[in-house]
C-alpha cells in the first residue's frame, strides 16, 4: 500500500534559471518609446529635407548608452511628458469663419511661401499644386458650408473676402504660367473638390483659386461644360459637389453676358426639371438679364437650338418645378423671345418657322398652343420665307397646317391682318390646288373648307365703315370749314342761318337757358344741404357703423375659427381637383366645341335656305314701297326749301 505522506514537489534547476536570466535581459535592454507620434510633413519637400538634416528626438529611437534599465524608463518618461506638452501647445482655438482666416494670412506669407516652393522644385507644374495645398491649410475654417452657392454671402464670395493686395498677388501669379498649364490646374482643382467634401473639408484654397481662374479665363469653364453636366446627372445624389460645380461655371461669365447664357443654355438650362438646382438656374438666368443694364447690353444672341428648349420648357406643365418658379420663368420668356427673333426679323424668323409648325399639334395645352400660333402668324408677317417654307411643309403638316389656317379665319379681323393680302392670297390659292390633288381625307377636307373660306374673305366685298365714317366726318368739317371761311364769320355763315330760319337755333338756346338754370339751383342747393345731411348723418349712424364694424370683425374672426377643418380640407384637396380638372378640360372643351360647331353649321345652313325662300318677296314689297318712299323724301326736301 502507499504510505499517506504527502507528495514532495521536485523543481527544476534549470528552469528557474532561465526565469532570472530573461528578468535580467529586460531590465538591462536597450528600452524604445514606441509611444511618441511621428512629426507630419505639411510638403514633400520637408520630408525630403529629413534626409539630410538629423532626426529630431521626437521621431529619432532613444536608446540609452547605460545597462541600467531603470535610467532608461526614466528618460522614456520624460520624452512622453514633452510630447504632451507640445500636444498641448499645438491645440488652438479653431477658426469658424473664413475673414478670421484671412487675417492670419498675410500677402507677405503667401509670397514668401510661392518662392519657398519654387526654390525647392525646377516643375512648374508643382509650384500651382503645393500652393493651393498650402491655402487649404491656411483658410482651414472648422465650419462646413451648408449652402454652395453662397446665396446669402456679398457678391463674388469668397474671392471678395481677399484684400486688394492679396488678390492682386493671385492674379498675378497665375500669369506667370501659360494658359495649357493652368487650364490642366483647373481641371485638377475641379477634380479635387468633386470628391467626397465631408471627408475633405471646405477647402477654400480650391474654391477661391477656381473662382479667380473662372473669371479670368472663362474659356476653361466653355470646354468643360459637357463634361460637367454628364457629371451632375450621374452623381445627382452628391448634391453638394454638383451644386458646387454649377457655382464653378457661373462664374465665367462675370463680366461678358454673352458668356454667362452660353453657360446658362448648356449647363442650367438642361437641369431646370431637377429640384435641387432649378432654383439656383432661374435665379441665375434673372440675374444675367439685371447683368445686361448694368453692361448696356441691349439684346443677347440666342439661336433656335438655345431658344427652343426655353419654350418648351417654359409652357410644358412641369410637376417638379415649384409654382414661383414657374411663374418667373414665364416673365422672363417674353425678353428672351425678343432677343431669339433678333433685331431684323425679316431674315431670322424663317429659321423659326419650320420648328414652330412642327410643335403645332392637338396635344398642346391651350397656353402652349396659343404661343406657338402667335409666333407663327409674327412669322409670316415679317417674313415673306415663311410662306415659301409653309408651302413646301404643307403636305407633311396637314394637321399643324389646319390649326394655323383655322386660327388664321377665327382671328381676321385681329392678326390675320398683320399678314400682307397679297402674301396670304398667293398661299392659299396654292394650297388649294395641292388639296385637289391630295387623296380625300378629314384633314385635307378641312384645309379644303378652310382655305375657300379664306379665299372668300379675301376676294369678297367688305363694306369699309371705318373708311366710311372717317370720310363722312371729314367731309362735314370742310364743309363746315369752308361755310365759315367763304362767309367771313360764324355767325354770317349759312349754317347759322340755316339755324335760325329753321328754328334750331331758338330751339337749341332755349334749351341751354333751362339746362343752366335748373343746374345753378340744383349746385346752390348742394351746397347749402350737403354738409348739414352729412353732418347729421354722421352724428346718428357713426355709433352704429362703429359697433357693426366691431361685429363684423368678430364674426369673420369666429367664422375663420370654426371654419378651419374645412380650410385645410380646401387646402389639401383643391389643387388635387385644379390638377384633374387641367388635364380633362382640353378633352371636354374640344367636344363642346365640336358640337357647337356642328349646331352652328345647322343653323347657318337653315337660316341660308330661309333667306334664299324668302328674298324675292322682300324683293317685291321693296318694289311696291320705293316709290312712295321716294314722294315722300321729295316733299320733305321740298318743305324744307321753302321754309
Amino acid at each position: 500500500m502507499a504510505s499517506p505522506a504527502k507528495w514532495d514537489v521536485v523543481s527544476h534547476g534549470k528552469k528557474k534559471d532561465k526565469k532570472t536570466s530573461k528578468k535580467a535581459f529586460i531590465e538591462n535592454a536597450t528600452i524604445v518609446d514606441t509611444s511618441a507620434p511621428l512629426e507630419t510633413s505639411k510638403t514633400i519637400y520637408q520630408a525630403l529635407d529629413k534626409k539630410q538634416k538629423p532626426l529630431s528626438p521626437v521621431n529619432s529611437l532613444t536608446t540609452s548608452s547605460s545597462s541600467n534599465g531603470i535610467q532608461a524608463k526614466k528618460a522614456a518618461q520624460g520624452g512622453d511628458k514633452t510630447t504632451k506638452t507640445k500636444k498641448k501647445e499645438k491645440k488652438a482655438a479653431p477658426v469658424t469663419c473664413l475673414e478670421d482666416a484671412l487675417k492670419t494670412l498675410g500677402c507677405n506669407d503667401m509670397k514668401k511661401q510661392f518662392n519657398e516652393i519654387k526654390s525647392k522644385s525646377n516643375a512648374p507644374s508643382l509650384w500651382l499644386g503645393e500652393f493651393v495645398n498650402f491655402l487649404n491649410v491656411k483658410l482651414n475654417v472648422a465650419t462646413k458650408i451648408t449652402d454652395p452657392f453662397f446665396l446669402e454671402k456679398p457678391p463674388a464670395y469668397p474671392l471678395s473676402a481677399l484684400n486688394q493686395n492679396q488678390l492682386e498677388f493671385l492674379v498675378a501669379t497665375f500669369k506667370q504660367f501659360d494658359e495649357s498649364m493652368l487650364e490642366q490646374f483647373f481641371t485638377y482643382c475641379m477634380t479635387e473638390m468633386k470628391k467626397d467634401s465631408d471627408k475633405t473639408g471646405p477647402n477654400y484654397g480650391y474654391r477661391i483659386t477656381l473662382q479667380c481662374l473662372a473669371r479670368n479665363y472663362p474659356q476653361f469653364v466653355s470646354k468643360s461644360t459637357k463634361l460637367n453636366l454628364e457629371f451632375i446627372k450621374k452623381k445627382q445624389g452628391m448634391q453638394q459637389q454638383c451644386q458646387f460645380v454649377m457655382w464653378v461655371c457661373s462664374q465665367a461669365g462675370n463680366d461678358d453676358v454673352h458668356i454667362a447664357f452660353k453657360v446658362w443654355s448648356d449647363l442650367m438650362l438642361p437641369l431646370i426639371g431637377y429640384k435641387a438646382f432649378s432654383q439656383f438656374s432661374i435665379n441665375y438666368l434673372e440675374e444675367i438679364i439685371q447683368r445686361m443694364k448694368k453692361q448696356k447690353v441691349a439684346r443677347l444672341h440666342i439661336t433656335p437650338s438655345e431658344f427652343f428648349p426655353i419654350l418648351d420648357f417654359v409652357f410644358t406643365p412641369n410637376q417638379s418645378l415649384p409654382q414661383n418658379l414657374q411663374k418667373k420663368l414665364e416673365d422672363l420668356y417674353p425678353k428672351l423671345k425678343e432677343m431669339a427673333f433678333g433685331v431684323d426679323p425679316q431674315e431670322t424668323l424663317r429659321h423659326y418657322f419650320p420648328s414652330l409648325l412642327t410643335r403645332l399639334t392637338g396635344h398642346n395645352s391651350s397656353k402652349y398652343k396659343d404661343e406657338l400660333l402667335l409666333c407663327l402668324v409674327r412669322c409670316l408677317s415679317n417674313d415673306r420665307q415663311c410662306l415659301s417654307g409653309w408651302r413646301l411643309l404643307y403636305v407633311s403638316h396637314l394637321q399643324q397646317s389646319a390649326i394655323l389656317l383655322n386660327h388664321l379665319l377665327d382671328n381676321w379681323d385681329g392678326q390675320t391682318k398683320t399678314i400682307p393680302k397679297s402674301w396670304l392670297h398667293e398661299t392659299v390659292h396654292a394650297f388649294s390646288i395641292t388639296n385637289e390633288d391630295l387623296s380625300s381625307d378629314y384633314k385635307v377636307d378641312e384645309c379644303k373648307k378652310t382655305c375657300q373660306e379664306l379665299l372668300l374673305r379675301m376676294t369678297g366685298f367688305e363694306f369699309p365703315w371705318k373708311l366710311a365714317i372717317f370720310t363722312v366726318l371729314l367731309s362735314v368739317g370742310v364743309l363746315l370749314f369752308v361755310d365759315v371761311y367763304s362767309s367771313g364769320s360764324f355767325t354770317d355763315s349759312r349754317l347759322v342761318a340755316f339755324g335760325n330760319k329753321s328754328g334750331v337755333t331758338a330751339v337749341l338756346l332755349q334749351a341751354w337757358s333751362k339746362i343752366t338754370f335748373y343746374s345753378s339751383i340744383a349746385s346752390k342747393w348742394l351746397l347749402e344741404n350737403i354738409p348739414k345731411y352729412y353732418s347729421t348723418f354722421c352724428n346718428f349712424c357713426a355709433p352704429y357703423l362703429q359697433l357693426l364694424l366691431k361685429y363684423m370683425a368678430y364674426s369673420c374672426n369666429y367664422f375663420l375659427e370654426v371654419t378651419q377643418p374645412i380650410q385645410l380640407w380646401f387646402k389639401e384637396y383643391i389643387p388635387i381637383v385644379i390638377a384633374w380638372v387641367e388635364a380633362k378640360a382640353p378633352v371636354v372643351l374640344a367636344e363642346v366645341s365640336r358640337y357647337l360647331q356642328i349646331m352652328y353649321e345647322f343653323v347657318a345652313y337653315y337660316c341660308g335656305l330661309i333667306l334664299v325662300f324668302i328674298a324675292p318677296y322682300f324683293v317685291a314689297v321693296y318694289n311696291v314701297v320705293e316709290p312712295y318712299v321716294s314722294q315722300a323724301y321729295d316733299a320733305v326736301i321740298a318743305f324744307v326749301k321753302n321754309v
